[in-house]
Formats: C-alpha cells, structure tokens, sequence
C-alpha cells in the first residue's frame, strides 16, 4: 500500500487477536498468551510518536535563545478523529503570544515525547514571517521507524 499511517489500511483497526490497534490478526506478533496474562506480565510502557538522537552535546545546549514569543494554554481536552473515532488524541489550544498578540491553536499533545515537532508553514503563520531556525545535529525516528533530518531547531520560550 502507499506509504504513510494515514493510508495504510490497518491503521485505526483493533486487532480481533491482541486487542491492539494498527494491525490485523493476519500479522499480530502477540504471543497466544491469554491476554489478561501478557498485560500482568509486561511492565508498563509509554508510547512514543517520536524519539530524538542528538550528538553527545548536553540538551539545553543546542536549544536557540528567541525574543518575545511565549505560549499559553489552559486546559487539555481529548479529542476523537474524524477519521477513526475508536482513536483518542489528546489536544488543547494553545496560545502562542507574538508582539503583544495570541494566536490560538490547536496542537496534539504527547507527553511521552522528549522532542516537539511544528510544520514548517505553521510555524511561519504563528510568527508572521519564515523564522530563523539554526542547525540542529539531532535526528527523528518515526513511530513506523523512518529517520528524518529536521529543516532545524528554535527554542520559543
């Protein structure tokens, strides 16, 4: 099938074997463990849409030091997609302050991620203009394994 989770047919379904999403029974990898078992068994785990490798430079050192922005938000909903409503996704609005304006938008949350991730054109519309973005020496690992080299990196307090 076409590439991407979007188009890929499995992705939203609940496996009928394991109970878990994004695959069919077909190519499940869960033992035939009953599946109380497996769940008191396994440790608990926390699920990552994105993980960061960065050179052996300390975290905050490869952040950028930016001017007036800021960001605001005040409560959390989950939200069910349109798409596949059996899938939650945690959202809140979010208030990004830009000389003296907010502007308010939407964001998925993901509490389990160690990097935060904005399109490029969103991030333009947010602050009025293409910002500056300095090199970055990290790489990002997708949920389906591919590695992706960001555009580069913003620190916006």
């Amino acid at each position: 099938h076409a590439f991407g989770r979007e188009k890929c047919p499995a992705y939203g379904e609940k496996c009928s074997k394991c109970s878990k999403y994004n695959h069919f029974q077909a190519v499940c990898k869960s033992g035939s463990a009953d599946l109380k078992d497996r769940r008191k068994k396994r440790p608990s785990q926390r699920v990552r849409a994105l993980e960061g490798a960065e050179d052996s430079q300390e975290t905050g050192s490869w952040l950028s030091d930016s001017g007036d922005e800021a960001f605001c938000m005040h409560h959390v909903n989950s939200a069910y997609s349109l798409e596949h409503t059996a899938r939650r996704k945690w959202v809140s609005t979010i208030n990004f302050g830009v000389k003296n304006e907010y502007l308010p938008i939407v964001c998925q949350l993901d509490s389990g991620a160690t990097i935060d991730v904005i399109e490029v054109g969103r991030l333009t519309q947010i602050m009025g203009r293409r910002p500056h973005l300095d090199p970055s020496n990290t790489t990002i690992k997708s949920f389906c394994g591919t590695w992706v080299k960001p555009l580069g990196q913003i620190r916006i307090p």
